[in-house]
């Protein structure tokens, strides 16, 4: 049954509007227009709903993706205007709310601006260090990492300055 509850929300709830909103934005008619961004206002809204049901465990519930196909069809029918009916009940609900989500989002924006700003200096940094040209080693050869190392260094030298001897 879940497979067929999902089948019906892609098909039914997200491709059919998405080519109805996309013939809608083509014949540049207002009213078309609106009830389809009306209707993915509305659809995001629901599907969020389910989603939350759905960790709630209540997909357990009996018909609980009848109800979600059945509350589809009925938001996604066009003779119905469910979806303009829910929008027109919701509205002032979003009146109230879009003050505080607005004042929220500037908030979050201006300490991202800060954060942000405060990362620009080791950012440009780093940036300019990956971007210096390698440093290469000193001609001379370094001291050696260890007594044998050094001990075998100075056997080859030895050993080239004096003659051989048969």
């Amino acid at each position: 049954m879940w497979l067929l509850s999902e089948l019906l929300v892609l098909f039914m709830g997200q491709l059919y509007p998405a080519y109805m909103s996309f013939k809608a934005l083509h014949s540049k008619e207002a009213k078309t227009i609106s009830k389809w961004v009306t209707y993915w206002v509305i659809f995001t809204l629901w599907s969020q709903a389910f989603a939350i049901g759905e960790f709630l465990m209540l997909s357990y519930l009996p018909f609980w993706y009848v109800a979600k196909s059945a509350s589809l069809y009925f938001l996604v029918r066009e003779e119905a205007a469910m979806a303009e009916s829910v929008y027109q009940q919701l509205l002032p609900t979003f009146n109230d709310v879009e003050p505080r989500v607005l004042l929220a989002y500037e908030r979050s924006r201006e300490l991202l601006k800060g954060k942000l700003e405060g990362l620009k200096a080791p950012a440009a940094e780093a940036l300019a260090s990956a971007k210096a040209p390698a440093v290469e080693p000193p001609a001379t050869a370094a001291a050696p990492a260890t007594p044998a190392a050094s001990e075998m260094r100075q056997r080859a030298t030895h050993e080239t300055d004096s003659p051989e001897v048969d």
